[in-house]
């Protein structure tokens, strides 16, 4: 297939093999490196002006930008602390206790951002588990996993989803329908839970965390300029704090520990009881709803559900532009200008054809076990979402050419970009767990391997029931 690629092709190809080394090297921030390639593919005529704006007018974008406002009402009136009391055993042994913690975080990660989620639980759990003797070792890295698979159950559990249901959509596919990754978010989230329930926990290390004061004094202070950073302002224990940053190396929306001193310069944003809990979770259920019945489509609920955040004070105007996450944004928008690149130069097709020709032999399983290996290892290299955009059109090419369901692509491209287990840099929430926890990068490939197989089995297995 070599043959059949042009200059363009080849430049294509050049562009993205080094945006991927400059994003796993760390250096330069994911938006500034994305709108880079873009900028770079329009100069040269490989896509349109009109091509590569799209993104930035998509469905996926502006639903992804509303549920940030979402998930900032939600913190702003402190619901998720409110319920947090009532998640947390006041006793029990390490495998109760995990079944409950990744329970219903994993419930809550299907409905909301999984940032805020992990972001309010790791401090409680940093407190408690000294209070009943379970080594935080024990506790962080199981959180995150929570949320992290738990986000694949619904069509907004993570941004992931809505941006291959976009995709799908504007290349004239059925999109996902609010419920429709439940099949395999469902039985996944299941078994990795009862993993770390029964045996994952005895693979955790052992160790006692870092105190408190040793993770803030050792937290970065460029993150927290006020004025140029997103704050959750979430205090505890009071000096004890999170903020989440315009984005650097390759985290472009982590959230990260850091002092209260650092706030004093700011307001203070306590999160509000009491009277706006009751109207936010009225939006919540009402959001849900109108998107599971089909009354409204998904993106509009959502829509809908943040101008109401902000119409009843759930959240307040002034604080709409630090809830919006627009590095994470940019990242998705211009990625699907590279996306279109990849299309347009026949880049996908023959990466398409790659993969058929090395696992042909093996039928189509094993084809679907390829695509979720290349999407998996891509997004422990780079950011979730650009994995995502970057193999929906090699994914489509392949079942194209072999006749089969577009949805079984979009759907294993959609879960693969997600289930970043494997190091502490592919998904924000690792990154998050990792100095509060004291862990190592080989902790995490300890952990991460069985769920990593845990969630391929479950999607090729299942995509290949339910769409071939």
């Amino acid at each position: 297939m070599t043959e059949q690629l042009d200059w363009q092709s080849w430049f294509t190809a050049a562009l993205i093999v080094i945006m991927i080394a400059a994003l796993v090297h760390g250096r330069f921030r994911p938006h500034h490196l994305f709108i880079a390639a873009l900028l770079s593919l329009v100069v040269t005529g490989i896509i349109t002006p009109v091509q590569a704006a799209a993104g930035f007018t998509s469905t996926a974008v502006l639903t992804v930008g509303a549920l940030f406002v979402v998930a900032a009402g939600v913190q702003h009136t402190g619901l998720l602390s409110y319920l947090d009391r009532y998640l947390l055993p006041k006793k029990g042994g390490t495998g109760a206790t995990l079944l409950r913690i990744m329970g219903s975080t994993s419930v809550m990660s299907s409905f909301l951002n999984n940032t805020p989620i992990v972001a309010m639980f790791t401090p409680q759990l940093q407190q408690w588990s000294r209070k009943i003797g379970i080594p935080i070792t024990k506790l962080l890295i199981p959180l995150s996993y929570a949320a992290i698979v738990g986000g694949t159950i619904t069509l907004i559990g993570t941004s992931t989803n809505l941006i291959v249901s976009e995709m799908l959509s504007e290349r004239g596919y059925a999109p996902f329908s609010l419920f429709q990754l439940a099949w395999i978010g469902i039985p996944a989230t299941i078994l990795v839970v009862a993993w770390f329930v029964v045996i994952g926990h005895r693979f955790l290390p052992d160790r006692p965390g870092p105190d408190l004061a040793d993770v803030q004094a050792e937290a970065p202070a460029q993150i927290v300029r006020p004025g140029t950073t997103y704050f959750e302002r979430r205090v505890f224990d009071g000096n004890f704090a999170f903020a989440s940053p315009l984005g650097g190396g390759n985290w472009p929306s982590g959230v990260y520990t850091t002092g209260r001193s650092r706030f004093d310069e700011g307001q203070d944003e306590q999160p509000r009881h009491g009277a706006t809990t009751l109207p936010v979770l009225l939006i919540l259920i009402a959001m849900i709803a109108g998107s599971a019945s089909g009354i409204v489509p998904v993106h509009w609920a959502v829509i809908t559900a943040a101008v109401v955040m902000i119409a009843t004070g759930c959240l307040p105007v002034e604080k709409i532009s630090r809830a919006v996450h627009f590095p994470v944004l940019i990242v998705i928008a211009a990625a699907l200008g590279i996306g279109s690149a990849l299309e347009q130069t026949g880049l996908a097709e023959v990466l398409a054809f790659t993969v058929i020709d090395v696992t042909s032999g093996f039928g189509v399983i094993a084809i679907l076990a390829g695509i979720y290996v290349m999407t998996n290892l891509l997004t422990e290299m780079v950011t979730n979402n650009a994995a995502a955009v970057l193999m929906v059109p090699v994914a489509l090419s392949t079942s194209v050419a072999l006749g089969i369901d577009p949805q079984a692509a979009g759907v294993t491209v959609a879960v693969a970009a997600s289930a970043s287990f494997l190091s502490p840099i592919g998904y924000q929430t690792n990154l998050m767990i990792m100095k509060p926890g004291g862990y190592r990068f080989t902790d995490f490939t300890k952990a991460g391997l069985p769920v990593t197989l845990i969630l391929m089995v479950v999607t090729v297995g299942m995509v290949s029931w339910l769409w071939i």
